[in-house]
């Protein structure tokens, strides 16, 4: 059974997620689809200018999209601190 992209992005909304190095490249698009789908994001990144920066661009999201600058190569550091 084959399920359409409208029907998944259905199943996302009232979602959280935390995406690590969402201050720059794969993890910002990864980010920015999942705000496009109604996710609650949490992004992830060493360099907190580049975390302001995603923000900014997102700033019409911004209900849905928040930052915290964490260094996440301790495992289970990074969400610890997020929750």
């Amino acid at each position: 059974m084959r399920i359409d992209a409208k029907a998944r992005a259905k199943n996302l909304t009232r979602r959280t997620a935390v995406v690590t190095g969402g201050g720059s490249g794969i993890g910002t698009m990864i980010a920015s689809a999942y705000v496009q789908n109604g996710v609650k994001v949490y992004i992830a990144s060493r360099k907190e200018e580049q975390l302001k920066k995603v923000c900014r661009a997102q700033a019409h999201s911004s209900p849905v999209l928040h930052s915290h600058q964490s260094d996440v190569s301790t495992p289970n550091k990074g969400v610890r601190e997020i929750e």
